[in-house]
């Protein structure tokens, strides 16, 4: 837990369905720090590190400090704040006061760095999953007699 103040733990829960389950874990981070699990690790799981930042530049040295940037959620009542972190923020994808779940197919979303592969998907998908090819043709056979002044075979 690297020194965090645990402000609910995470348990397993013992439901009727199979599967795994536990609820989830918040941890207070009392000093922000680039070796962190939490900056070194990609969590898919219910844990939240909160860290304290003071003020908006420390907060995105904090969101681009690791290797991760899948999605972040802002809550703001101030739009260029979150216009700014459009700008300054290395995520796929990134949320104006909403959660960072619920992402949709329909609008592009890769994470970046080691969160994906920095190509978006939905209609964007097939951009990146293919390779275009040109190819001209002409039907009449090659007569030589019509080529480029100069060119000679």
């Amino acid at each position: 837990r690297e020194g965090c103040e645990s402000m609910m733990r995470g348990k397993a829960m013992d439901l009727k369905h199979k599967g795994y389950y536990v609820t989830p874990s918040i941890h207070l981070v009392p000093k922000f720090d680039r070796n962190s699990v939490y900056q070194k690790s990609e969590i898919f799981g219910p844990n939240v590190a909160i860290y304290k930042a003071s003020n908006f530049d420390e907060t995105m040295d904090i969101v681009n400090s690791t290797g991760y940037g899948l999605v972040m959620s802002l809550f703001s009542k101030n739009r260029d704040l979150y216009e700014e972190a459009l700008l300054k923020a290395r995520v796929g994808l990134l949320n104006w006061n909403r959660t960072t779940n619920g992402a949709t197919s329909k609008l592009p979303f890769g994470g970046m760095g080691k969160s994906g592969n920095d190509r978006p998907s939905a209609d964007y998908a097939i951009q990146y999953c293919t390779v275009p090819v040109a190819s001209l043709e002409d039907p009449t056979p090659f007569d030589k007699t019509k080529m480029l002044p100069g060119v000679s075979i």
